[in-house]
């Protein structure tokens, strides 16, 4: 059956694999809405430059001072800038959000200086972690409890 081979699979795991815990966790782990259970996503949030890279550089301390407390916070995973092509100049960042509700990324988005001065934009690109290297499997484990 199905259920037999779901569970051999996930008997012998070596790499986290969110859907073994799936329906056997506690309700009190499930983020609630109304009543029912909600499914929180991971985040890779690219970020993109919209302003001269003198504007961008007058506001990196802020910036990054940004992205420290969020790391204290436990919001984010990995951040860096993206990888420009040889002799090109950089067009922005990537960050890695740990699973959250839609809302609260945005709200946390909404606070970053690049975000509140107009030189940048994010795109955000959401996704489930079905499966994670056992170190990473408490930042995408949906159904932990963390602060929203």
């Amino acid at each position: 059956s199905s259920r037999a081979a779901h569970q051999q699979r996930c008997a012998g795991q070596r790499i986290s694999d969110i859907s073994c815990t799936r329906g056997t966790l506690p309700e009190r782990y499930r983020q609630k809405d109304g009543g029912r259970s909600i499914v929180r996503n991971m985040f890779v949030v690219l970020l993109n430059y919209t302003a001269p890279q003198a504007d961008i550089d007058g506001a990196l301390v802020d910036h990054y001072e940004w992205v420290t407390r969020h790391y204290e916070a436990g919001d984010f995973i990995a951040t860096g800038h993206r990888t420009p092509e040889p002799g090109m100049p950089l067009t922005g960042g990537v960050l890695i959000a740990r699973a959250m509700s839609r809302g609260r990324l945005e709200a946390i988005l909404a606070t970053d200086p690049f975000e509140l001065r107009k030189l940048a934009r994010h795109e955000v690109i959401e996704f489930q972690a079905h499966r994670t290297v056992p170190e990473m499997a408490k930042y995408a484990d949906q159904f932990s409890p963390v602060a929203e």
